[in-house]
């Protein structure tokens, strides 16, 4: 018995020594703190973990693993992290940090390191918020691996008024993450206090933000992660590469979560399955035209792969047509929508209250509740909207303002984002 007890404290002592982190028991940590949309902080949610638990994890990385070079995460890396007992969001920061700092760096970059998230998506709601959080933290650790090469963003010049100016469509920007002190000086110094990523750095961005999507939900479509890091707007068809909008305008939307609870995308998508099956000659038509709609609008917009056709720029100029044929498209997307079975009696309480106002409406991401997007005319007034959202928030909803054709991840100064968190 004395031997076995022995034998137990030299096991145990050969752990610890194997957990001992180097460089002086360097700690990361991750602290992560939800906001709502008027502001008020949600408490922090912290996690540590010793720089040697994370060398031993970055040493099951390829070697040339790094911010610039991307590798599918090896089963032996997810097998490590999960053996650490950690949540959802922690596995994804482990996957991203252990992947992309240099094997010969893990020691020097990790000795003291906290990385703070706070975001003001709505989570769950299908807007994105897991590629947002994976964008933003490969951006903000290849800057802080590699530096990036950043063009400096005017934030009195956002690309929409650059665009309205020279008679372009119009587009805004989106998406940031945060810097270290002294590239923060050098922003502030140079006037703008924002910077974007090149567009071969956002490539390789985009390759990491996807192997984060993928530790959340095993096989992503990649166009979250895509429009996350590029920005702008994307035509997604199955089957098809994604697409860019090339003249997207600044639609301007509102954005209504309904907050129906134990929505399930596999079980929605799973009834248009059987739908399908049990009356393909009715359902596949309306799949059919739904799909077709869509293109209208990518035609009336163009891309590299489909042109505006000359009547079309011609309507699009006049924005009274141009509203008109956006609020015919919504309009009939969403009745095409609830005959495959995808509504929900809350969202057809968010589209009654918007027509009422103006607002052409339809439901996002895989419905049975979610969010709702209201499309915001030329037409529309402040009080319109301010009617509209007051409704909403009788209902129990929330409802919030946004515009399509954003950039995607940007750089701040500390002055910038912390006018972009408040």
């Amino acid at each position: 018995q004395q031997q076995q007890q022995q034998q137990q404290q030299e096991q145990q002592q050969q752990q610890q020594q194997q957990r001992q982190p180097r460089d002086g028991g360097g700690q990361v940590q991750l602290t992560i703190q939800h906001s709502s949309l008027d502001g008020k902080l949600g408490p922090e949610v912290a996690h540590s973990w010793s720089v040697a638990e994370l060398a031993k994890i970055r040493a099951l990385w390829p070697e040339e693993a790094c911010a610039a070079v991307c590798f599918d995460t090896p089963e032996e890396v997810t097998e490590a992290i999960a053996a650490l007992g950690v949540d959802v969001p922690s596995s994804v920061f482990l996957v991203l940090l252990t992947g992309m700092v240099p094997l010969e760096e893990i020691g020097q970059r990790l000795r003291s390191v906290r990385v703070h998230v706070r975001s003001k998506l709505p989570l769950g709601a299908g807007l994105g918020s897991s590629a947002s959080y994976c964008g933003a933290l490969v951006t903000g650790i290849a800057h802080w691996v590699s530096k990036l090469a950043l063009t400096p963003v005017d934030q009195d010049q956002t690309p929409t008024s650059a665009a309205r100016k020279q008679g372009k469509k119009e587009h805004v920007h989106d998406v940031a993450v945060d810097v270290d002190e002294v590239e923060s000086k050098k922003l502030a110094q140079s006037g703008h206090g924002s910077a974007e990523p090149s567009h071969n750095d956002k490539k390789l961005l985009n390759q990491w933000s996807y192997q984060g999507e993928r530790v959340i939900h095993g096989n992503p479509s990649g166009v979250d992660n895509t429009i996350t890091v590029f920005g702008g707007a994307v035509v997604y068809r199955k089957g098809h590469d994604i697409d860019f909008l090339t003249h997207v305008p600044a639609l301007h939307l509102l954005i209504t979560n309904t907050r129906v609870p134990d929505r399930s995308t596999k079980t929605l998508v799973a009834g248009v399955g059987r739908l399908l099956a049990e009356m393909p000659d009715v359902i596949d038509p309306v799949i059919t035209a739904i799909d077709k709609l869509c293109l209208r609008f990518v035609r009336l917009v163009g891309t590299d792969k489909l042109p505006v056709i000359d009547d079309e720029v011609k309507t699009a100029k006049d924005d009274a047509i141009f509203d008109a044929t956006i609020t015919s498209l919504i309009r009939v997307n969403q009745q095409l929508l609830n005959a495959i079975g995808v509504g929900h009696t809350a969202i057809d309480q968010v589209v009654a209250h918007a027509n009422k106002h103006g607002l052409p409406s339809k439901l996002t991401g895989a419905g049975g509740g979610g969010c709702v997007i209201s499309y915001v005319p030329s037409t529309a007034t402040a009080e319109h909207i301010a009617a509209f959202q007051k409704e909403m928030t009788e209902l129990g909803f929330e409802s919030f303002t946004t515009t399509i054709g954003q950039h995607g991840v940007l750089i701040h100064d500390n002055t910038t984002l912390d006018q972009v968190w408040h």
